[in-house]
């Protein structure tokens, strides 16, 4: 009987470190507007509350402090209750002893940094009811600089917790006994990225910073575009405007991220799943040395393992296909679902392992020798082993215990592999070799549906209109006056995200005044500016002098079907088509509609 492997632990567990990526995110609030043939373009980027980026406010009275949430605590939720210094009473001002069981029930708990890890400070408060820990920092800090952000260092910190700086951790214990309140809808981001705005003053003739609040900022950029978009999200887009006599069609369409050529990115993706597994499988059979299941287990990476990778790109890659996203609402979640269903179908993975997976991948940040990663990882070996539950790995597999050591025998493999030596003039080739195969895992996990672990940079984007358009993928707003694309996922890798809409707007004027009423509008008038720009200069003067010269009337249709170009004769025999049937059949069908009596058969 096949045993039960888990590739996704394997995998993950295995290349921890390369998923830790910083997952701050920016936030672009974009504002488009149609003037004359160019589009005005207001760019706003702020700092998404997620992350080292996030900014959450502890309020107290008339007191409002910065705080920064430590991501291996529970997600912030909204909080209020008497603020607590210690146990109340002078003691345990640092947290580090327990505290009388239910004593700091209802209670958001203020505590000085130090003598013990902060995780076993916050664990301490849950454990007595606390609502929320609070860590003041012991060291000076400047005014506008973030709390510190601390590692987990054991027990169960089941509240959230947030750091303050020593001056608000002061300002916090003169309003002792009011009552507190934690809002996560209040919280902010960070400065935006320095490169990123350097980026975009490069591209915008103007750009101002807001006010702050605290350490947050947002940047304004904004220009005026006639053709070609600026490369400023990351991406490619066009705008045209095609006017003619009748009245004008506009198209706006852009990409933003990810990879225009998803034939290439495909195959490298795939082609990329191979070496890596063939690395990491020989790496494991070295390390098992001379053990029975060496070869056992090799084979399982190389085939198995590589098998499921290859799957879930294409599982990623599909979903993001299928959605053609001008939301958020199915981005990552469609994906994740895909991925852990065919997971659990191959036997790789139980629903009840996502929680604890996610709960590792939280911690990894904050300790870097992963244990409960790698925890996922010797299991998962384990089985592809044959060992029974609970029996232990070979010695020769200790190594995995935590990552700090794995990295360590992964670099003694590529020493082996490439004949080094301890010589310090050579022993940076390993390191060389390391860096560059954990370049290529990374290239291939950011295309691996991991985002329900993770949270990118988010764009928003109005377009303003004076009516709604003729097609888009975005959500009309009638009151605003405005196409609207919400909170859009911008992912690094995968299909891009494409948004767009074309509109037209009718000459109600010269529409009036030669054909009566407002006729040709909406996919009539973009079908026949397609039509109009195609004709070459003499045929659409004497086409623009036909139109000049229609008046309303009683023979109106039947003067616009009996035009013809001069060059094509007159109608009847071989010459009975026209260039012109296209453009007289649309203004016809548009007429009959607001005027049934103007219907005629063309000759």
């Amino acid at each position: 009987m096949t045993p039960r492997h888990s590739t996704w632990s394997l995998f993950v567990a295995a290349f921890a470190p390369l998923l830790a990526a910083n997952d701050g995110c920016q936030h672009y609030h974009l504002v488009l507007r149609p003037e004359g043939n160019a589009l005005v373009r207001t760019l706003t980027v702020e700092s998404g509350p997620t992350g080292t980026t996030r900014w959450d406010w502890i309020v107290a009275g008339r007191l409002k402090a910065g705080a920064s949430w430590q991501r291996w605590t529970m997600a912030p939720a909204y909080v209020a209750g008497r603020l607590q210094y210690g146990d109340g009473a002078g003691g345990n001002l640092r947290g580090c002893s327990a505290f009388a069981a239910r004593s700091l029930a209802r209670k958001i708990v203020l505590l000085d940094r130090g003598t013990c890890p902060v995780s076993i400070k916050v664990s301490n408060v849950a454990a007595a009811g606390g609502l929320a820990a609070i860590v003041a920092n012991d060291q000076p800090q400047g005014p506008r600089e973030r709390p510190p952000d601390f590692a987990y260092g054991g027990g169960a910190p089941s509240v959230a917790a947030y750091s303050v700086t020593r001056a608000d951790g002061r300002a916090l214990k003169a309003v002792l006994g009011k009552v507190a309140t934690i809002d996560p809808a209040i919280a902010t981001g960070g400065p935006v990225d320095a490169e990123l705005v350097q980026k975009l003053r490069g591209l915008y003739p103007e750009a101002r910073r807001e006010a702050p609040e605290g350490p947050a900022s947002s940047w304004t950029f904004s220009g005026t575009f006639s053709s070609e978009m600026p490369d400023d999200v990351g991406g490619a887009g066009r705008f045209l405007v095609l006017r003619t006599s009748l009245g004008s069609v506009s198209a706006w369409v852009e990409r933003f991220r990810g990879d225009p050529d998803q034939a290439t990115a495909v195959r490298r993706s795939l082609a990329a799943a191979g070496p890596i597994c063939e690395k990491l499988g020989g790496w494991l059979e070295w390390q098992l040395g001379d053990h029975p299941g060496a070869g056992q287990l090799k084979e399982f990476v190389s085939s198995r393992v590589r098998n499921d990778l290859e799957n879930l790109l294409l599982v990623g890659w599909a979903s993001e296909g299928a959605l053609d996203r001008p939301t958020a609402t199915m981005d990552s979640s469609v994906r994740f679902a895909r991925a852990l269903l065919y997971l659990s179908e191959r036997g790789d993975l139980e629903p009840s392992d996502v929680p604890r997976l996610a709960l590792a991948v939280r911690h990894l940040q904050e300790d870097e020798r992963a244990p409960e990663l790698m925890d996922f990882a010797q299991r998962a070996i384990a089985r592809a082993l044959g060992l029974r539950p609970g029996e232990p790995l070979p010695e020769s597999l200790d190594c995995l215990g935590d990552l700090t050591r794995a990295r360590a025998s992964l670099r003694a493999y590529l020493m082996a592999q490439g004949g080094g030596t301890a010589d310090p003039e050579t022993a940076h080739l390993p390191e060389q070799a390391l860096a560059e195969w954990s370049r290529d895992v990374q290239s291939l996990i950011l295309r691996v549906p991991l985002d329900i672990f993770k949270r990118g940079d988010l764009l928003s984007v109005r377009l303003l209109l004076p009516a709604r358009p003729t097609a888009t993928n975005g959500t009309w707003s009638e009151r605003g006056k405005a196409l609207e694309w919400r909170d859009v996922p911008l992912g690094e890798a995968g299909f891009p995200t494409l948004l767009y809409a074309w509109w037209t707007e009718p000459d109600t004027r010269f529409q009036r005044t030669h054909l009566g009423t407002v006729a040709v509008r909406g996919e009539a008038l973009g079908t026949y500016a397609l039509w109009r720009v195609s004709l070459d200069a003499s045929r659409g003067e004497e086409w623009e002098a036909f139109l000049g010269g229609l008046s309303p009337g009683p023979d109106l249709a039947s003067r616009i079907s009996s035009f013809r170009f001069a060059d094509e004769g007159p109608a009847g025999g071989d010459q009975a088509k026209s260039l012109a049937d296209a453009a007289r059949g649309l203004i016809l069908e548009a007429l009959s509609a607001q005027a049934p009596w103007t219907k005629q058969p063309p000759p």
